[in-house]
Formats: C-alpha cells, structure tokens, sequence
C-alpha cells in the first residue's frame, strides 16, 4: 500500500497524534473520519498519478494539516447554500453531514479533493475539475459510519425526508432528521426511539417549523407524518406516508 496513505491511515486510527490530519468535533465525528479517510487516498492516488498543476507532496502535506469537520447546520457561502465550505487562512474545512449522506460514495472524492484544492489556493467554480483530476481514481475500500446505522431518503410529492439513526452512546441511539419542502430545509431529532413527537425548526428561520408526529417504519421502508408545516406562507396539515430508499452502515 502507497505509504502515505499507510501513514494518514494509522494516525486515524490511532486518534493520538498530534502530527496528522486534525479531525475536530470530538471522537464521534465519523463522517469528519471519512473525509479525511478519502483525502488520504486521493493524495495516495496523486503519488503515482502525477498531474499537471498540482504538487503531490503539498497536497499530501494539506490532508495531513487541515482540521475537518462535519456539522447539522445549513452552509451558506456568499448566500448560497454549500455542502462543504473551505477557510485556507486557517487550514479548516466544515462540511454538511445531511448533505454528506445524501451523496453517492462514488461522488464523495470529487467534492473532498475540490475542498482541499480551496485550501491549496487553487480555484475551481465547480466540481468539474476535481471530477477530471480524478479520472481512473477509485476507493479502495468503503469507510463506514457505523455497521448498525441505518439512512434513508424518503419523498413523496415534493417532500423529502431524510433521517440518519445511529448510536448515540453506549445504551442509547438518536435519529437525525432533515426536512426539505421548496426552498425550506428543516431539521431536527427524533431521539431514542423510532416513533413519537417531532419538532424540526429552520436554522436559518426559527418560525418555520414542522410539529407533530413521526414514525419510521423500517421493515417496510417508510416514514409516516401527522403534524403542522408553518412556513412564511402560512401553515399547512401534513399527513402523509413517504417511501424511503433505506441503506445500513452507509448511504451509497
């Protein structure tokens, strides 16, 4: 295996060392683990690929300095919302982990190596670039979140659902939810259990809010809603049943 990607291997997980990628956001950030997990290969990857105008070693050098970290919070940039944001004066990367779950684990390299290029100082306006450098890149093995989580995504007319429930602690597991409804993106959670009451409130305006009932049917992949959508428009009743594209351990 290509040494780098041995060496940025071991310091995940060994999660003592001060010289290696700097993973912030407490030991649980697992999807902060896999980004960097994937930026170790890509840099592995640029070792024996060489391409024209990026520095093998200073990108090396950049997965191994950079603090990650993966958030709940709607990312805006300029007043646009991003999946991931890049500070290269301060060597750090935030990225949306709802966003993050709900891209494909084939697309994941693409929006991991255009952040890294952000900290490099080399811009791009879109992921076309990073989609080029990458051509004949693959992963070489999948980074789980967790063997017992499970993820889905679920719509129904204009409604989309996705929820992420995983462990939380030694006895007890917590069910991340994210409503999307035209332009409002609301979020929540569901907490220890997989049905009861519900309230998912915009980030960004507080007076948006969905509150009700909400209960996962994971057998059958489905979630059912009973509750009240206030938007700027006024309130409306939801009381649906949505079919979900569910997958366990990863969503990919």
């Amino acid at each position: 295996m290509k040494k780098i990607f041995t060496f940025l291997t071991m310091v995940l997980l060994s999660g003592n060392s001060h010289a290696g990628p700097r993973v912030i956001g407490g030991g649980g950030d697992v999807f902060a683990l896999q980004f960097v997990a994937i930026g170790g290969e890509i840099a592995a990857h640029f070792q024996d690929n060489s391409v024209s105008g990026i520095d093998p070693r200073k990108l090396a050098e950049i997965v191994e300095s950079t603090r990650v970290e993966s958030t709940d919070r709607q990312l805006y940039l300029n007043g646009v919302p991003k999946d991931a944001i890049n500070y290269p004066s301060e060597k750090r990367i935030i990225f949306n982990r709802h966003r993050w779950a709900m891209i494909r684990a084939e697309e994941r390299p693409a929006l991991v190596l255009h952040e890294y290029l952000g900290i490099l100082g080399i811009e791009e306006a879109s992921y076309r670039y990073s989609k080029e450098l990458l051509k004949g890149f693959q992963l070489s093995r999948p980074v789980l979140p967790g063997s017992d989580s499970f993820w889905g995504l679920c719509a129904d007319d204009g409604l989309v659902v996705n929820f992420y429930e995983h462990r939380a602690g030694v006895d007890t597991r917590d069910t991340d939810v994210t409503m999307i409804f035209g332009g409002h993106t609301l979020m929540g959670r569901l907490g220890d259990t997989t049905s009861g009451p519900i309230a998912l409130v915009s980030p960004l305006n507080p007076e948006s809010s969905f509150i009700g009932i909400m209960a996962i049917d994971f057998q059958n992949d489905r979630i059912s809603l009973d509750g009240v959508l206030n938007l700027a428009g006024g309130a409306m009743s939801i009381k649906r049943t949505l079919n979900c594209t569910q997958k366990i351990g990863r969503a990919h």
